[in-house]
């Protein structure tokens, strides 16, 4: 299973409302979590593949954007970051 985290542009409780049946419908019930109480706004999401394009592409039609900030793979319970950061590219799309 991944953790896909990702930064959003999404500002207010109404914007979720909007994107929840979308994201529900992508995603799953239960398997995605914004945290509007963060600076970055982070959408959180279970997923057993990469769905960070799909993703994109579904908030981009909301007028909103999103960074990848970190990809985990749960093996065993233990996250491993998929993701190896550099100073100048914390994306890897």
């Amino acid at each position: 299973m991944l953790i896909l985290i990702l930064a959003t542009t999404i500002r207010r409780d109404r914007q979720i409302q909007r994107l929840q049946p979308a994201l529900n419908d992508l995603l799953g019930a239960g398997n995605w979590s914004i945290d509007l109480t963060d600076a970055d706004k982070v959408l959180r999401v279970l997923s057993r593949k990469n769905t960070v394009p799909d993703i994109t592409i579904l908030l981009d039609r909301y007028n909103v954007s999103c960074t990848v900030m970190d990809i985990f793979d749960t093996v065993l319970g233990i996250e491993k970051p998929l993701l190896h950061h550099s100073a100048q590219n914390k994306s890897i799309f």
